[in-house]
C-alpha cells in the first residue's frame, strides 16, 4: 500500500539534500532517478508492484530497493558508520538535522562492517578493483596499494579512511625508536670492529716483539735465566712444568726398606751409596745424626721419562698423598728438577740367567742441586736418590724430609719430618697422618713433651716418659737413639728399676744398687735432671778409652773418647756402630785430621 500523503513536500525534502562531491560523483545514477509524483503513480495493491519498484515514504526517511553497485554499497557503509555519532572535521557528509529531512537509504544484503571484515586486508593489495576505503590510501592513483600504502590500511581498523592523531603518534614514536637502535647497533658495530683492530694489532706487536727478543736473548740451562745479550742482564726465566705422582709405601713396605738401608749403613756408613740419607753433619736434640729413608715410590718408566724432561729448564714436581683415618687424603707437592739441578746414574752390567748377554741397569739415579755459589745452606741436602729394583724405584733425600706444618705418616715414626720435628696427630693417636710439629722445652706437668730434649723437656721435678711398645710416638733404633712424643710426668724418690728418677735427689734418687741414667744409658753426672734407673749399661776404663772424630766439635772435627760425656778429659760420649776407633789420639788425628796440628785436633789439653 502507497502511501501518498504530502507527497509533494516529501520530494522537496530529497532534493534539497547536501551530498559531498565525492559522494555525488559516486552515485550520480542514484541522485538522478527522482521519484514519481502522485499524479503519476496509480493507485494498486503492494502485492503487485514489483520489489525492485516499490517505494515507502514514511516522515523522516526514504527507502528504495533499488540494486546497487559495489562502490554505492560502500557509501552507504560510510554513511552507516556516522549515523548515529558525531561527524569527525573534513566528513565525507554535511549532515542537517531535522524531523523532515529525508535521505535516500539503500537496502544491502549484510552491513558494510560485516563485508568489510569478511575480505582479508592482503585480498583488497590484489583486488582488481579497491574499495572506498581501500581507494583513499591509494595515493599515487596506480589502483593498487604497495607494501607503504598496505601498512597504512591495516592500520585502519575501524575503516575510517583517514588515520587519527593517536595512531600517527604511536607511528612517528615507532620511527624514532627505530631511529635510536639503529644509531645504538652502528655505534656497537664500530666498537667492535676497533676492538678486533686492536686485538689483531697487538698480536702482531707480540709477534714481532717476541721475534726480535728470541734474536737478541739467550737462555741458561743450567739457571733457566733468559739474559740479554748486549749487557747479559737478566730479562726473565723460561720455565715448565709436570707433575708425577709418587706411590705410598705400606707400613710392612716402609719397615723393610728401613732395616735394609740400617744394615747397608752399619756395613759402611761412607758408602757413596749411602751419601744422600746423611743430612750433612747436623745433629738433632738429641745428638743424633738425622737419616733419610724411603719416603715412596715410582716406575722405573716414569723415572726415566722424568730423567728425559730434567733438561734444565723444565720443572718436575712430585704429588705425594698421605691416607687419614677417615679415608680422605692431605696431598703435598714438592719440585723435584728445575733450573740449577743436575742428574747423576749410577749404571751396572746385569747378565742374563745363561750368562750369554749383558745388559746395562740403572742402580741408582740421583737429583743433585748445584753447585752455585749462592746456593742457601739449607739446599744443600736437598738431593732425592732412587735406588730401582724389580721395576720400582724408591725415593729418598733431604728434599723429601717434610716441613713444620706439613703432613706426616704416624705409624712410620718421626722419618719424614726434618730434624727437631716431630709426627703428631693429637694425644693418644698412634695412626694414620699427623703433622710435622716441633715442641718447646721445659713443658709443664701432664703436657706433650720431645724425649730428645732429654733433661730439659719438662720442669724440675717431671720428665718426658713416652711409649715405647707400639713404636709409634716413639723410635728407638741404633742410628737416631731415643725420639719421640712423650707426656711429662713426676718423678719419687728412691725409683725402682726402670722408674724415673731425678738427679737432684742426689743418691736417694734411684733404690739401692741403681743408678739414674739417660736415654744413652749413660750415668747421670750433674746435679739437675732425670733419667730412668737402671744399671749403667757401660763400665768404662777411660783412661784407656778409644778415640773416634766427632765432627760436631770444631769446624772440622775433633778426636775425642769414647766415654760418658764430660765425665773424664776428652770424653765425648759414646761412639756410633760405623764410628772408627784409634787407640790413641795421635792415631786418630793422622789418620782422620791429618791436616791439623795436635792442639786443634784434641779439644782439651793435656791428654791425661
Amino acid at each position: 500500500m502507497v502511501d501518498f500523503t504530502d507527497s509533494s513536500s516529501n520530494l522537496n525534502s530529497m532534493r534539497n539534500l547536501h551530498i559531498s562531491d565525492d559522494e555525488h560523483s559516486d552515485n550520480e545514477d542514484a541522485a538522478a532517478a527522482v521519484p514519481p509524483t502522485a499524479a503519476q503513480v496509480e493507485p494498486t495493491s503492494a502485492a503487485e508492484v514489483p520489489v525492485a519498484q516499490r517505494i515507502s515514504f514514511g516522515p523522516n526517511q526514504y527507502h528504495s530497493d533499488r540494486r546497487v553497485s559495489d562502490s554505492a554499497k560502500d557509501d552507504d557503509s560510510i554513511d552507516s558508520e556516522y549515523s548515529h555519532e558525531e561527524k569527525p572535521a573534513g566528513s565525507y557528509f554535511k549532515y542537517k538535522a531535522s524531523t523532515s529531512d529525508m535521505k535516500q537509504r539503500k537496502p544491502a544484503a549484510a552491513s558494510s562492517k560485516e563485508a568489510h571484515a569478511a575480505v582479508p586486508a592482503s585480498a583488497l593489495k590484489t583486488s582488481s578493483r579497491l574499495t572506498k576505503v581501500s581507494n583513499m590510501y591509494d595515493l599515487d592513483g596506480d589502483g593498487i596499494l604497495d607494501e607503504t600504502e598496505q601498512a597504512m590500511r591495516d592500520r585502519d581498523l575501524s575503516g575510517r579512511g583517514f588515520l587519527t592523531n593517536q595512531e600517527i603518534y604511536k607511528i612517528v614514536q615507532e620511527q624514532l625508536d627505530q631511529k635510536d637502535d639503529v644509531k645504538m647497533y652502528k655505534r656497537m658495530t664500530i666498537g667492535l670492529v676497533g676492538f678486533v683492530f686492536l686485538l689483531a694489532l697487538s698480536n702482531f706487536g707480540t709477534s714481532f716483539a717476541t721475534a726480535m727478543l728470541s734474536k737478541e736473548t739467550s737462555t741458561d740451562a743450567t739457571s733457566a735465566e733468559v739474559h740479554f745479550k748486549g749487557t747479559n742482564e737478566i730479562v726473565g726465566y723460561d720455565t715448565a712444568a709436570t707433575t708425577f705422582e709418587f706411590t705410598e709405601l705400606s707400613e710392612t713396605e716402609y719397615q723393610e726398606r728401613r732395616a735394609l738401608v740400617l744394615s747397608e749403613m752399619n756395613e759402611d756408613m761412607d758408602h757413596e751409596d749411602h751419601r744422600h740419607r746423611k743430612l750433612g753433619n747436623e745433629k738433632n736434640a738429641c745428638s743424633c745424626s738425622q737419616i733419610a729413608f724411603d719416603q715412596g715410590k715410582v716406575r722405573e718408566k716414569d723415572l726415566i721419562v722424568m730423567v728425559d724432561k730434567c733438561d734444565g729448564i723444565n720443572t718436575i714436581n712430585v704429588k705425594r698423598k698421605w691416607k687419614n683415618s677417615d679415608g680422605s687424603y692431605d696431598i703435598d707437592y714438592d719440585t723435584l728438577c728445575g733450573p740449577g739441578v743436575t742428574i747423576v746414574k749410577k749404571n751396572k752390567k746385569k747378565d742374563n740367567k745363561r750368562k750369554t748377554k749383558t745388559r746395562v741397569v740403572t742402580q741408582q739415579i740421583v737429583f743433585k742441586k748445584g753447585p752455585r755459589k749462592n746456593m742457601k745452606k739449607e739446599d744443600k741436602n736437598l738431593d732425592v736418590a732412587f735406588d730401582c729394583k724389580q721395576g720400582w724405584c724408591y725415593a729418598s733425600g733431604g728434599m723429601l724430609q717434610q716441613d713444620e706444618g706439613h703432613p706426616c705418616t704416624i705409624q712410620n715414626g718421626h722419618d719424614e719430618c726434618a730434624s727437631g720435628l716431630l709426627c703428631y696427630g693429637g694425644e693418644g693417636v698412634t695412626f694414620g697422618t699427623g703433622v710435622c710439629t716441633r715442641f718447646a722445652s721445659v713443658r709443664k706437668a701432664n703436657q706433650a713433651c720431645d724425649i730428645s730434649y732429654g733433661m730439659d723437656s719438662c720442669v724440675a721435678g717431671y720428665t718426658c716418659i713416652g711409649n715405647t711398645k707400639n713404636g709409634r710416638t716413639v723410635v728407638l733404633d741404633d742410628i737416631v737413639g731415643l725420639v719421640g712424643i712423650g707426656v711429662c710426668t713426676r718423678t719419687v724418690r728412691s725409683a725402682g728399676f726402670g722408674q724415673i728418677c731425678d738427679v737432684s735427689y742426689g743418691s736417694n734418687s734411684c733404690a739401692a744398687g741403681y743408678a739414674c741414667l739417660d736415654f744413652d744409658g749413660r750415668a747421670i753426672t750433674g746435679r739437675t735432671g732425670s733419667g730412668v734407673c737402671g744399671l749403667e749399661v757401660r763400665v768404662a776404663n777411660y783412661g784407656s778409652a778409644k778415640w773416634y772424630v766427632d765432627y760436631s766439635r770444631g769446624t772440622q772435627g775433633q778426636c775425642v773418647r769414647d766415654c760418658s760425656r764430660d765425665v773424664y778429659n776428652n770424653c765425648g760420649g759414646f761412639a756410633a756402630s760405623w764410628d772408627e776407633t784409634w787407640s790413641t789420639a795421635g792415631e786418630c788425628c793422622k789418620q782422620k785430621l791429618w791436616w791439623m796440628n795436635e792442639r786443634d785436633c784434641v779439644p782439651e789439653w793435656p791428654i791425661l
